[in-house]
């Protein structure tokens, strides 16, 4: 499984798209620098995974956590200087920030969540300051802790079986896809890191009740939506028997 670049324009291909990665194993999560000249992703490899850094444009790639811990799901704050992942290495999943620059690691990962629930989906704020995540209270909901680490995460939502979180930049607000207390389905909603207040997305974006297909992402400018969803499609036949048969 490879990495592919689609260009578009006002949200269709316009081109034909262009393989971006060619490594043994399966990658996945890519995450564009706010530059966009890199693109971070996991690669799994061999019952290992780490996380990796090839030029937007094609090039080699250049190994982004030396560790033989699971490092997946890579987030660039908004300045380019930092990447936010998950990883293992304390013993469960939590977020991890490192420095990086011209598409290599330049600091000590340092570790800015804690406790014993697992984490997952970090993703910065506009300012940079704080980055929102989901743990894994009961079936997951959304926390946000300050970027440097030095704070507690503070919880914002309740029952909202959450699964991916994107910045809305626009509204300041968060996009988050979740069961929302109906396990049968994923919806998109909106939530507010200031009261934890939940807001209905109108008209309702629905993901489908496949819950594997809970990944989107949000355009830089805010205009555009790209989702996972379920499509269900069938054919229907018309057979001629010949008679007596």
């Amino acid at each position: 499984m490879a990495l592919w670049v689609q260009p578009l324009r006002a949200g269709q291909p316009v081109e034909e798209s262009v393989k971006l990665t060619d490594q043994p194993g399966s990658v996945a999560n890519p995450a564009v620098s706010p530059d966009g000249r890199w693109v971070a992703y996991y690669r799994a490899f061999e019952g290992q995974r780490d996380i990796w850094i090839t030029p937007s444009v094609g090039g080699p790639a250049q190994l982004f956590t030396k560790n033989p811990s699971t490092d997946v799901q890579p987030a660039w704050s908004p300045d380019g200087s930092r990447i936010a992942f998950v990883s293992d290495r304390s013993g469960i999943n939590q977020v991890w920030v490192s420095g990086v620059r011209d598409g290599r690691a330049v600091a000590t990962a340092a570790q800015i969540t804690t406790g014993n629930q697992a984490c997952w989906a970090p993703v910065w704020s506009p300012d940079g300051k704080s980055i929102a995540f989901v743990a894994a209270v009961r079936d997951g909901e959304v926390y946000v802790v300050p970027s440097d680490g030095r704070g507690t995460a503070r919880q914002l939502t309740r029952g909202a079986m959450a699964q991916r979180l994107r910045w809305n930049r626009a509204t300041g607000g968060l996009f988050v896809s979740g069961g929302w207390g109906r396990s049968s389905r994923l919806v998109l909603r909106e939530v507010r890191p200031d009261d934890g207040s939940v807001h209905e997305i109108v008209p309702p974006i629905v993901f489908g009740r496949d819950l594997e297909l809970y990944d989107f992402d949000i355009s830089a400018d805010g205009r555009w939506l790209v989702m996972s969803r379920e499509e269900v499609r069938g054919n229907l036949w018309s057979l001629t028997a010949r008679r007596g048969r």
